[in-house]
């Protein structure tokens, strides 16, 4: 059996802030650092009405070719066959997979990864798919 770490990193909308990664231990652990960070920024909000300016992003259990963490969201370089590709990674039918930013077409990341480098996030970087 495959046991991968099961942790998140989230981004705030509303700030521009990503927030480091993060261990889950239960839904409470989840929402209870999420609304602790919020706090900071309360924009007339309550910390959970300021959940919905927040993007979770859920690791996938691989590591780009440099050894970094590949999250949902990431942005990644690969190529094979003379080709070059630059996607972005999401989760679709129960797995991680890459592919344009419409999700018109989606790859099995799992398999690319191991070429792949990941350059950005579509938070911060979406200029990079442009």
């Amino acid at each position: 059996m495959n046991n991968r770490p099961i942790k998140f990193r989230a981004y705030d909308k509303a700030t521009g802030r990503m927030y480091p990664e993060f261990h889950l231990f239960g839904e409470t652990t989840c929402f209870g650092l999420l609304t602790q960070w919020l706090m900071e920024f309360p924009n007339g909000k309550t910390s959970l009405e300021r959940m919905n300016d927040v993007e979770v992003m859920q690791f996938t259990g691989l590591k780009d070719s440099a050894g970094k963490d590949i999250f949902e969201g990431d942005i990644i370089d690969y190529g094979y066959s003379g080709y070059k590709f630059r996607d972005f990674v999401f989760y679709e039918g129960a797995s991680f997979v890459s592919g344009p930013l419409d999700k018109s077409a989606a790859n099995p990341i799992y398999g690319t990864h191991a070429i792949a480098v990941v350059v950005g996030n579509i938070f911060e970087n979406s200029n990079l798919l442009a």
